[in-house]
């Protein structure tokens, strides 16, 4: 089956409504609109805004602040600068990365989806036999793909670099993805991790500039000293990234909590990414699937974690 954030007809169809509406109170004139993306006139030529952001932000707040929400988006979208005409050197300072779920299951044309490279690859719903064979089989869930993106960040938008960019620059979207994330690096603060009191061992980056996901590309410069067996993270949204350290066996009684919040969180807030953890052992991002059941959260480690975890208890730590 494949990814996808909406699976309700209804949902699709009140989003609908409430854009067109809120265009009408703003007097844009809309010229098409379909599920991913809508066509407004600005400045008397046809503009493109792509909806795969905005619609689950909507859609998660309560009903009474929806309008202004998009009310709000449409105005930027009509003051932000256009994508077109900026030579590198304007923008270089300005690239930023983003981790997210990929444009390609949208049905964008092809000289629409960004330019992008994988994060971390997705998995299909599996049956896997369990450990103890009386156990039977577990259902694993399934898992999205999350690539990463580069955008110009404007003072209240981006806009995505797409292949068009690519050649009037005459660069390749890797060297344009070294510069955004040394930006990124620029910009971090060297220590942007906080303790969360209601979760004990869980550490919380939330600086509200839109990047905090982002910041997995960085990771092993947020978290330090380097933990024994990597970092646990969740980034169920765009703008939240947290994460706990594998350096002690403590470690195991803070990961369920964080991993039911994130589990809840990305259907809660805008901008989803996934509820699913990651586990960074320095050099390779691993999922760690997770689904909220009836007696809490359930886990489905890979074995290679098991391992790291092993090690850990023979460690003392």
């Amino acid at each position: 089956m494949p990814w996808s954030l909406f699976s309700k007809k209804g949902d699709e169809d009140e989003f609908e409504t409430l854009f067109r509406d809120a265009c009408a109170r703003l007097g844009i004139r809309l010229q098409e609109m379909s599920a991913d993306k809508a066509t407004i006139l600005k400045d008397n030529s046809p503009s493109s805004l792509y909806l795969a952001n905005i619609k689950p932000r909507v859609l998660s707040a309560p009903v009474q602040d929806r309008p202004a929400i998009l009310e709000d988006f449409l105005r930027a979208s009509l003051t932000a600068s256009s994508d077109e005409g900026h030579t590198l050197a304007e923008v270089r300072d300005r690239l930023m990365p983003r981790i997210g779920l990929p444009f390609a299951r949208h049905a964008l044309l092809k000289e629409e989806v960004p330019p992008s490279r994988p994060f971390i690859q997705g998995r299909a719903e599996e049956q896997k036999k369990t450990r103890n064979a009386a156990q039977g089989t577990v259902v694993i869930p399934e898992v999205p793909p999350l690539e990463t993106n580069v955008v110009v960040d404007e003072p209240r938008t981006v806009w995505y670099v797409r292949h068009k960019h690519l050649t009037e620059w005459n660069v390749g979207f890797d060297a344009l993805l070294s510069i955004a994330i040394e930006n990124l690096r620029r910009r971090s603060s060297p220590n942007p991790l906080i303790r969360i009191d209601q979760m004990p061992g869980t550490f919380a980056c939330e600086t509200g500039d839109s990047y905090d996901a982002a910041r997995l590309l960085i990771l092993k410069d947020l978290v330090g000293p380097w933990p024994q067996e990597g970092v646990i993270a969740v980034v169920p949204n765009r703008d939240l990234l947290l994460c706990v350290r594998l350096d002690s066996l403590d470690s195991i009684r803070a990961m369920k909590p964080m991993f039911a919040f994130a589990q809840r969180q990305s259907t809660a807030m805008g901008y989803p990414i996934t509820g699913h953890a990651l586990w960074f052992d320095g050099t390779i991002w691993e999922y760690i699937p997770t689904r909220l059941e009836d007696k809490g959260v359930g886990v489905f480690a890979p074995d290679r974690f098991v391992q790291a975890l092993d090690r850990l208890g023979k460690s003392g730590s």
